[in-house]
Order: structure tokens, then C-alpha cells, then sequence
């Protein structure tokens, strides 16, 4: 099925407070994955299995803590590994001071960490215009007019629809390295890189994992009523 940003920043937003987030974070990860999207990179994936990962777990186990010699890790919640939330850290990466924005981060036990992309290319700016972001042989540039690619596996059918890309869009879990891409303006694309493919005319979602997406979103409507109405419900 065929989606248009405004339908996927919007769905984003309400899926995201309907897994127990706040909204001040569903509203940024509506605009980054809207980011995300534009740049033809692939997000609802990602982010099914972020939201099922966090569904009904307190916050504060999946938000990052305070940056210590380079390194953002999270909290721990009872019993388990917790895990770093792509959405709490890339707002910190992507509106962070100086003690962040242009240094070399390490993100440690990242949940779906395809979606950083989004908020770093937001807050690009800070990172002085271009940002990487690598995993293994992968490397990630952000900047200018969308996401380029270095590494992974060679796309077979030669058509340019951003497959390469894949292998971080299906990372479920892993550590992340975010520095600034000095030069990066004047050599991308080059022949190392391969440039993602921006999306002109909506994006097409799958169509099953988009209602598996609104049932998160359902969580935030309230019941239709006289007194639901008087209170400003739509």
C-alpha cells in the first residue's frame, strides 16, 4: 500500500505513545522516521520491532544514560539488558550539546539502530553538516540531500532502490559508532558510496505491518462520547 509522509509521521507519532511513550519523544520519532522515509530507507520494520521490544516496559530502562568517555549505554531494567532506545538517544545526538554533537560516539547495545538515521539527519547541522554512522563494514554518511552507503553486500540486481541498506534496516540489536564526516561534502556520492534513492511519490509500506502499527496507534483514541467531546476529543 501506498502512504504519504504526512500519513506515516502521523502514524509514527501515535503508534510510538501508544507503546507507553511520552509524547514529547512520539512526536520526534514522527519527524525523524518521516526523514527516514523521504530518504527511501526502510522504518516500519524497525520500528514494529522497537515498539514490540519496549510495549509496556517503564521508560527510563530503555532511555540513555549520561555520556561517559564516549560512550551512551542504557539503563538496565530488572532482570534483564534493557538495551538503548534509537529515539531517547538519537534526540540527544540530534539536539546535544557540545559535550556530543561533532565528537566520536560510541552507542552501546542499540535497539533497532536503522532508526538514528532519522534523527541525525534532523539535527545534521550540529555535526557540521554530515554525519556517519557505522556498524562493521557498514558505514552510514547522513547529510546533504538524503543517506549514503558504503559496505555490506554488493546489490546483485543492479537497480538502485536503496537494497544495500538493508543489512542495517535488519539489525535488531548491535553497538553503533556516530562521529562527524569531515569532507564529506566535496567526495559523496563517489564510487565507495552508493546514495539511497529519495522517495518523490509516497512511500509504499507493507501493508499487513501497517495495521500491526495502527493497533499501537489505537491505544491513544478514546471512546466517542458526549463527555469525550465536551473535553476536545475529535
Amino acid at each position: 500500500m501506498l502512504c504519504s509522509l504526512n500519513e506515516i509521521e502521523v502514524m509514527v507519532q501515535r503508534s510510538c505513545r501508544g507503546s507507553g511513550m511520552s509524547w514529547g519523544l512520539s512526536y520526534e520519532a514522527g519527524r525523524a522516521l518521516r526523514c527516514l522515509a523521504s530518504g527511501g530507507v526502510g522504518f516500519l520494520s524497525p520500528l514494529l520491532s522497537l515498539l514490540d521490544r519496549v510495549d509496556g516496559e517503564e521508560a527510563r530502562c530503555f532511555a540513555p544514560m549520561s555520556l561517559q568517555g564516549g560512550e551512551l549505554c542504557a539503563r538496565r531494567g530488572k532482570g534483564d539488558s534493557g538495551g538503548l532506545s534509537p529515539i531517547a538517544a538519537g534526540c540527544g545526538l540530534s539536539d546535544g550539546g557540545s559535550e556530543v554533537c561533532g565528537k566520536r560516539v560510541v552507542l552501546r547495545d542499540v535497539l533497532s539502530p536503522v532508526l538514528l538515521l532519522g534523527f541525525l539527519f534532523r539535527g545534521r547541522a550540529r555535526w557540521g553538516g554530515y554525519v556517519s554512522v557505522r556498524r562493521g563494514e557498514i558505514v552510514v554518511v547522513v547529510g546533504g540531500e538524503g543517506f549514503f552507503v558504503k559496505g555490506g553486500s554488493e546489490n546483485k540486481n543492479g537497480d538502485e532502490k536503496g537494497l544495500r541498506i538493508l543489512e542495517i534496516v535488519e539489525i535488531v540489536r548491535g553497538d553503533v559508532v556516530v562521529e562527524a564526516c569531515e569532507g564529506a561534502k566535496k567526495n559523496l556520492p563517489g564510487e565507495d558510496f552508493y546514495k539511497v534513492g529519495n522517495v518523490m511519490e509516497g512511500v509504499e509500506v507493507a501493508e499487513r505491518d501497517w495495521r500491526l502499527l495502527e493497533n499501537y496507534a489505537a491505544r491513544t483514541y478514546v471512546v466517542a462520547s458526549a463527555g469525550s467531546r465536551e473535553r476536545g476529543a475529535g
